[in-house]
């Protein structure tokens, strides 16, 4: 039986990078194609008022070493990806709880959770073994 090992060398992708402005080029691809399918995946509200928010945060960004940042960008991301335990809602500054569509206003919400919608890393697969030619 054959052993395969692979070894990664600390530097490499830069040192690539600053040598061929292709490989930028092909990250800024790939990091392009990532964008498309997790928006493509990314669920989406039809009763919030905000609906489509999240997704229309979904966009990468330049890092340094050469790396890309790819997902969205709201304070609630989280939430949707990995879920969340029953839990209750009571207003902070209001004596009652209110929202479009609610029959009345309400003091306090047993919210039952929400499932983890792992969107971002059904993204990753999706595009696993993608090749770009630039």
């Amino acid at each position: 039986m054959a052993e395969v090992v692979i070894e990664w060398v600390p530097g490499a992708i830069e040192e690539m990078a600053a040598s061929d402005p292709g490989i930028g080029a092909a990250m800024d691809m790939l990091a392009g194609k990532l964008v498309l399918a997790m928006k493509a995946r990314c669920p989406v509200s039809a009763d919030m008022p905000d609906s489509g928010r999240m997704r229309s945060s979904i966009r990468f960004v330049p890092a340094p070493g050469n790396e890309r940042l790819v997902g969205p960008d709201t304070d609630y991301t989280n939430y949707v990806v990995f879920g969340t335990r029953p839990h209750v809602i009571k207003p902070r500054n209001k004596q009652a709880l209110y929202w479009p569509g609610a029959p009345y206003p309400v003091a306090v919400v047993h919210h039952p959770g929400t499932k983890p919608n792992p969107f971002m890393i059904e993204a990753l697969g999706a595009i696993a073994g993608e090749t770009v030619v630039v």
